[in-house]
């Protein structure tokens, strides 16, 4: 069986019973070859890699595991792809087959190279980017419930009515010696066929802890759960039907000032047990502290804060200048939690926030580019064309050949700013520094090189130069002063907008902001904040 791409001849793998399991290596070389600019890239080329399992159909046990790469570059942004697929009804059983082929092609390439447009380029990984079950599966460890399941430390879980926490913060680093010469055997259940990797990849900092998986949808989540749904005896915080209430009404205010750039907005407070990760993400980093102010205890607080601002420093450009900050707030966060949020609360997830530092400096990158959000959104739309319950690989082979028959070198001129929306002179919409720009609110407020916080008005062309028509706040001044002055993270309260206009370029915005409408109590007089957009 065959589709129109390269692909092998996909072959049983799973060796099942019912031989109703499928595999197709599709390669990684030629995809390369079509994908890479050279003028990007001196003489390496990074990758980044995804392997998960996902479900086609609700009503089915079917289960997908694509191998996903994605060429990383700090100022490009080049489109994830499929090297190999597999479907069956559970797991690959061999992961060695079900690897076999990749690590056979990585280490070819490894060696010899890859020559594209007549230069020779050397192919290193950069990163695995799995959540915990995945990360499990490819490295043959124990799972996340197991005593000795902390990927980064040799902590041992223990048991606290019916749920293994994880509560030693300062336990002995695991190292990539130890992890091959099995010094805590039971954190191993066999030996990885990723071990055989040439050259060696670290067996314990190349798989990071992924952002979208450990803190909004593990973390944020959890914070969330224990907080509304534990009964006081288990969540010393547990809150009251008032600050339920009152919390549901700050997020429909949040709600309607949220800017275009989320592609998914989130909903009231009272539904967040349906979030998406993008629905977390943004809880947590823009929306919770203002939620949680003058409402909950100073403990509880203080202790979203340490999250919150840990979270947003790591998520940052400049994400590796406030790692050593991050690492101790996050430490600060993780001891404290039991007391604020009950002794059952640090679960795996929770415990390796303390590690999440340690990504931001091995990977040299912010949390944004270590995140899962690129492969799931991949996956998601392949997903999609998944139609029928037979022949599942075929069909997926098929949707990708579809999808990237016309994916050619990525482009080195990189767009500035894109028009949108014009009328005459005047810009109704358009892009600049990967961010939507409009002359009205969501989408209109900015930080400026002065450090000014302005509302765009207007935005027009002259003689092929962008202008803005802004006008200032005139008074900016902190959320919050510990664990850090909110400045540092760019969350401000704001005030007294002049009515003056200023006409500036546009080269004069330094990041787009996201603007509050908030009160504290219903009858509260309205406060605006501002808080810099991270991605």
């Amino acid at each position: 069986m065959k589709t129109s791409t390269n692909i092998e001849v996909i072959k049983d793998i799973n060796r099942t019973d019912d031989n109703d399991s499928e595999f197709a290596y599709i390669g990684l070389e030629k995809k390369l070859e079509s994908l890479v600019n050279p003028n990007l890239h001196d003489f390496i080329i990074e990758i980044t890699i995804n392997i998960d399992g996902f479900a086609p159909f609700e009503s089915s046990n079917l289960t997908i595991w694509p191998i996903l790469i994605k060429i990383f570059h700090r100022e490009h942004e080049y489109p994830p792809f499929t090297t190999a697929v597999y479907a069956g009804k559970s797991k690959p059983k061999d992961i060695n087959a079900y690897l076999k082929d990749f690590i056979n092609e990585i280490n070819r390439l490894g060696s010899t190279g890859i020559m594209i447009k007549k230069k020779n380029y050397k192919l290193s990984i950069k990163f695995f980017v799995c959540d915990a079950p995945a990360r499990s599966f490819l490295k043959a460890i124990v799972s996340q419930v197991a005593f000795d399941a902390c990927e980064r430390c040799e902590v041992k879980g223990k048991k606290i009515d019916s749920v293994t926490v994880f509560l030693n913060t300062k336990a002995k680093k695991r190292s990539d010696a130890s992890f091959r010469n099995f010094e805590t055997p039971d954190h191993h259940n066999a030996t990885s066929p990723l071990c055989e990797i040439v050259p060696p990849i670290n067996m314990v900092n190349h798989f990071v802890l992924d952002p979208m998986h450990l803190i909004y949808i593990g973390c944020t989540k959890r914070i969330l759960e224990f907080l509304f749904q534990y009964p006081a005896s288990k969540c010393p915080s547990k809150f009251s039907g008032s600050i339920k209430k009152e919390m549901e009404r700050r997020t429909d205010l949040i709600i309607k000032d949220i800017p275009e750039d989320f592609p998914r907005k989130m909903r009231s407070i009272k539904d967040f047990t349906e979030y998406k990760a993008v629905e977390y993400k943004f809880f947590l980093l823009y929306a919770s502290v203002f939620i949680f102010k003058k409402l909950v205890s100073r403990e509880l607080y203080d202790s979203i804060l340490l999250l919150v601002s840990s979270c947003r420093m790591l998520s940052a450009e400049n994400a590796l200048d406030y790692v050593e900050v991050a690492r101790e707030n996050l430490k600060t966060f993780v001891e404290t939690a039991p007391a604020i949020y009950g002794n059952t609360f640090v679960s795996l997830n929770v415990h390796s926030l303390i590690h999440v530092p340690d990504d931001v400096e091995f990977t040299q990158c912010n949390l944004n580019e270590i995140s899962a959000f690129c492969f799931e959104s991949y996956l998601g739309l392949v997903g999609k064309y998944i139609r029928f319950p037979t022949h599942i690989v075929a069909q997926y082979c098929k949707r990708i050949d579809e999808k990237e028959t016309y994916l050619s070198p990525l482009s080195t001129d990189k767009k500035v700013y894109q028009i949108l929306k014009e009328n005459n002179d005047s810009i109704l919409k358009m892009t600049y520094k990967n961010f939507i720009f409009t002359n009205s609110h969501p989408n209109n407020t900015v930080l400026l090189k002065t450090n000014s916080i302005a509302v765009i008005d207007r935005i027009f062309k002259k003689e092929n130069i962008i202008y803005i028509e802004v006008r200032k706040y005139s008074k900016k001044i902190n959320v919050f002063e510990k664990p850090m002055k909110s400045s540092l993270i760019n969350m401000w309260e704001i005030s007294q907008l002049a009515s003056n206009v200023e006409i500036l370029q546009l080269s004069c915005i330094v990041k787009k902001l996201v603007k509050f409408n908030m009160n504290f109590t219903e009858n509260d007089e309205m406060k605006i904040f501002a808080v810099s957009m991270l991605h």
